[in-house]
């Protein structure tokens, strides 16, 4: 596949006709944005920043409504909004949506942390990442790039991409799980929970429980913003899950 990235610094170049003639050439094109956002139709992603974003919608205030009705009416795959150091707002055709914000330990330069952040986009999704996965990646490395006044590279050994696990049945979701669950994210990058299905409840528990089902506790804990995978496991232990 062809990835092309069209950077529109509003100097002439990019066109409506220029969008529409690249189309034709590769589906994957990804956008960072200065004309209408009509200029753009059809593209899979488009990445403006939040100041782009308002003026587009007319509003003074973000909503993740004006983000879903854009998305459809442009049939863009991907909508990503960046937003200096409260992170970027990503939504896509199927209107799912999520907010990253990984905070710089201090403020070097910004300048070139929008090219950055489409760059790292464009790198992870090329090479098959989650859209979801890739704009959380880029949001961090934007994050650390920032950080110093120089111009710089961003190496793995610069990330922090350590993975915790944890598990339980969070049949009542209560203030320990909470706890429990926040002290988890703290120890490293990135939080997976291992939850027993309904049928390794009743295994542990007896046959009175779960008092919810499967799917009202997944809800429940998609509630914990910090939280970002939940895996369904049906033996008594997680040992296999951990394995894997």
């Amino acid at each position: 596949k062809d990835l092309i990235i069209v950077s529109d610094y509003k100097k002439g170049v990019v066109s409506k006709k220029t969008v529409k003639n690249i189309l034709k050439k590769s589906k994957m094109i990804l956008v960072d944005p200065k004309n209408n956002f009509k200029y753009y139709k059809n593209a899979f992603l488009v990445k403006p920043n939040m100041s782009e974003f308002l003026n587009w919608v007319n509003s003074k205030k973000f909503k993740w409504s004006d983000a879903s009705s854009l998305v459809k009416k442009m049939k863009w795959k991907w909508l990503i909004i960046t937003n200096g150091s409260d992170g970027i707002y990503v939504i896509n055709k199927k209107l799912e949506k999520k907010h990253f914000k990984f905070k710089a330990k201090k403020i070097g330069d910004v300048s070139g942390a929008g090219d950055i952040t489409l760059a790292s986009l464009a790198f992870y999704i090329f090479n098959n990442f989650d859209v979801f996965e890739s704009a959380k990646l880029a949001c961090e490395i934007a994050a650390k790039y920032v950080e110093t006044k120089k111009i710089t590279s961003i190496n793995k050994k610069d990330l922090n991409h350590k993975i915790v696990f944890t598990n339980g049945c969070f049949d009542i979701l209560h203030r320990g799980h909470y706890k429990l669950l926040k002290f988890a994210k703290s120890l490293g990058n990135k939080l997976i929970v291992g939850l027993n299905s309904d049928n390794s409840v009743r295994k542990i528990k007896g046959n009175s429980r779960p008092f919810n089902n499967i799917n009202k506790r997944i809800s429940n804990l998609n509630k914990l913003s910090f939280i970002d995978e939940i895996v369904v496991f049906t033996e008594k232990t997680p040992l296999n899950l951990i394995k894997k």
